[in-house]
């Protein structure tokens, strides 16, 4: 009897410790393609590159983006986020940007929120690694009093092998 209920609970656990191994890193440098991508009605950059440092649950990224869509036809930042579920606070220009981040599985849910001159603007972000690791894949529902937004986004894994 304590056999078959220690089997039980064992196998009851097994489904857990699976899937926290099965969460992504996102480290690496990860350019985006725009050919493969579907900006809906929202500008095409030039390009865009995001470096991004993932050590446990804390992720760094910096975002260099280039093009007519930026001013002065480029611009670089820096965010932080924390996949545990806790708010970031990171500045965007002179926005202060509040998000929050967790996993779905094997994908990454941004939310993130803003006050815009025009009004507040909400940004769903969901982060995809390939099981190859060559692609990162995001997409992004903006809300906002300009209406509706999606985004498909590709990105190519160049980080370089060590």
């Amino acid at each position: 009897m304590r056999i078959r209920m220690l089997f039980t609970m064992a196998m009851l656990f097994v489904p857990f410790t699976t899937g926290a191994q099965d969460k992504p890193n996102f480290s690496g440098t990860w350019v985006l393609d725009t050919e493969k991508s579907d900006f809906g009605d929202l500008p095409i950059p030039a390009s865009q590159t995001n470096v991004i440092d993932h050590t446990g649950p804390n992720i760094n990224l910096t975002q260099t983006i280039t093009g007519e869509s930026v001013s002065d036809g480029r611009a670089s930042t820096r965010r932080h986020y924390s996949t545990d579920g806790k708010e970031s606070s990171n500045d965007l220009g002179d926005q202060q940007v509040k998000s929050t981040t967790r996993w779905d599985g094997n994908r990454l849910l941004t939310d993130t929120s803003l006050e815009a001159p025009a009004g507040k603007i909400e940004i769903k972000d969901s982060w995809e690694i390939t099981s190859d690791r060559k692609q990162m894949i995001i997409t992004r529902d903006f809300k906002g009093p300009q209406g509706d937004h999606h985004q498909k986004l590709i990105f190519d894994n160049k980080t370089r092998e060590k």
